[in-house]
């Protein structure tokens, strides 16, 4: 294991507590929850700053102001700000910047807050305190040791280190415009054969359509049905597709769903619907892929699994997403690894806070 990331780990997160009256930067769902929790634990939050505050405005009655239009500006240097802001569009270093620049007495972000308050915090993708990470140190560093170009170790690296540190300005700069096919990996064979696991309304398969990528047949899963109307619509533009209402997981089953929340939509236990989820292996018999995409809020795992037949007798190329859950990065590596078909193992960035990070797994070392 890198060095730095075996110290930060074993060191503990040092950091004061909070001011007793407190500023949230973020109205939105992440500012309103943040604010709701530091309520509850004894805080009292004197104002909400988004740049969209809107004049009177208020959330949970806390008034909500532009930064510029907050008439208790000159008392910033008497509050910490906690930047609810989490979100894989948001360039991160610039705005924590702008928000430094007001005055406050400390400027903490999200990484931060999970630190102080590691107790009862909803699902927020990686984020989680420090301690989380003691005990899976060999764990870590054997998935490190599975990556196959020095790209691809700097960026599991350096995501560890902001994770474990709250410094957005040790990450690299992701690319956005190429996410599933990176432009500094191998293109993947064409026409090609698409299993696009979490398929939203199509967009993947529009942009490797941009990308100049054809297909010989889609198979595209989504059980959003506000997305699914869409998906439905969009995809068999580009090629014969097979579009199914439903989610993939190890086996064939039902579960509950969080549905209508757009790209976010994921499966939980006190989901507002119920939606049918299959394995692969059952329902794609001899569709023999080239690439198996999953972007699937968590399930990737579990999912993984329940096409481990299909992966191993076609070989696939594999994009799965590595940033819905903290110790994805490295148990869905050394998950692949383990089955011992010969994948070489890349992993790339795409969105802002190590959102959208992605592996690329190669069959046969290609």
């Amino acid at each position: 294991m890198d060095r730095e990331i075996d110290q930060l780990i074993q060191a503990p997160f040092e950091i004061a507590p909070l001011t007793p009256e407190v500023v949230v930067y973020g109205a939105g769902n992440t500012g309103r929850a943040v604010s709701a929790y530091l309520v509850g634990a004894g805080h009292r939050v004197v104002a909400l700053l988004d740049a969209e505050g809107q004049p009177g405005q208020q959330v949970q009655g806390i008034p909500v102001h532009r930064p510029a239009a907050w008439p208790d500006r000159r008392r910033a240097a008497e509050f910490d700000v906690v930047v609810a802001v989490h979100n894989y569009g948001v360039e991160m270093v610039e705005l924590l910047a702008q928000i430094r620049g007001l005055g406050f007495r400390r400027t903490l972000n999200m990484i931060h807050f999970h630190n102080l308050f590691p107790d009862g915090q909803p699902f927020r993708f990686w984020l989680t305190s420090r301690a989380f990470y003691r005990g899976r140190e060999r764990e870590i560093e054997a998935a490190a040791s599975l990556l196959g170009d020095a790209i691809s170790r700097r960026w599991f690296n350096d995501v560890l280190a902001f994770r474990l540190t709250g410094d957005y300005g040790r990450l690299p700069v992701p690319s956005p415009t190429d996410q599933y096919f990176p432009g500094d990996l191998p293109r993947w064979k064409s026409p090609m054969r698409l299993v696009d696991c979490g398929a939203f309304t199509g967009d993947t398969v529009e942009a490797l359509s941009h990308a100049g990528y054809r297909f010989d047949a889609i198979a595209a899963f989504e059980p959003d049905l506000e997305n699914y109307a869409a998906l439905a619509a969009r995809v068999p533009c580009h090629g014969p597709a097979f579009c199914f209402p439903c989610g993939v997981a190890g086996s064939t089953l039902k579960v509950r769903f969080e549905a209508g929340a757009g790209m976010a939509s994921h499966q939980a236990a006190d989901g507002n619907s119920v939606i049918q989820c299959v394995a692969l292996d059952d329902a794609l018999p001899g569709f023999r892929p080239t690439l198996v995409k999953m972007d699937i809020e968590g399930a990737e795992p579990d999912a993984l699994e329940g096409a481990r037949q299909m992966i191993s007798a076609a070989r696939p190329s594999l994009a799965i997403a590595l940033y819905h859950q903290p110790s994805h990065l490295w148990e869905i590596p050394a998950q692949i690894a383990g089955w011992d078909l010969g994948y070489r193992l890349e992993i790339r960035g795409h969105g802002h806070g190590s959102f959208d990070t992605v592996l690329y797994a190669f069959p046969n070392g290609n």
